[in-house]
């Protein structure tokens, strides 16, 4: 568990078409250019600040889903250009292995074409036939375009952690959303 093990295409709102494949250990140096020019958009809706991760950081999370520890990690190309990435990894808690937790990122060049979400889909999918019954996400309260992202995936709200976050000086609420990859039976 923790390859796609094929090659998906996303076609685009604007014609073009992204590869979504298995994210490789070369891709690390890539990957930190993308999250790195994200994380320093005015307004981030990610946690991590320019610089924090290195390329050695996700050359080991890459690694850690190619060896199977329950993670997936998938990339997205357009053209040459890595423009998108997807990490899910299963619940810490014992009791919650039945729960995935994801993280999105889509370079602002390629963001309202499509391609989060088709990326999301097919990851979800990925994770219900793993035998995932729910996967969970937070955004930044700030992020609404994030929060309307994944509502309109069928996310919902479970909960706000209030000033849960320091970025930039700044507090930021934590939005808790879930969505059912199953219908799965109630105790």
């Amino acid at each position: 568990m923790g390859r796609l093990g094929y090659i998906g295409t996303v076609r685009l709102s604007d014609g073009r078409a992204a590869q979504l494949r298995d994210a490789r250990p070369r891709d690390a140096r890539a990957l930190t250019g993308l999250l790195d020019a994200v994380a320093a958009e005015p307004g981030s809706g990610l946690l991590m600040e320019p610089g924090q991760r290195s390329v050695s950081d996700w050359r080991h999370l890459i690694n850690e889903s190619e060896a199977g520890f329950g993670r997936l990690f998938v990339v997205a190309e357009l053209g040459d250009e890595l423009v998108a990435n997807l990490g899910l990894r299963p619940a810490s808690n014992p009791a919650s292995r039945h729960v995935c937790d994801i993280g999105l990122s889509v370079a602002a060049t390629a963001r309202s074409l499509g391609l989060g979400g088709g990326m999301l889909e097919l990851v979800l999918e990925w994770a219900a036939a793993q035998g995932y019954t729910k996967a969970t996400l937070s955004a930044l309260g700030h992020n609404r375009d994030a929060v309307r992202f994944y509502e309109r995936h069928g996310f919902v709200h479970e909960g706000r952690r209030v000033a849960q976050f320091i970025r930039g000086g700044q507090y930021s609420d934590e939005v808790l959303m879930a969505r059912p990859l199953i219908t799965a039976p109630r105790p």
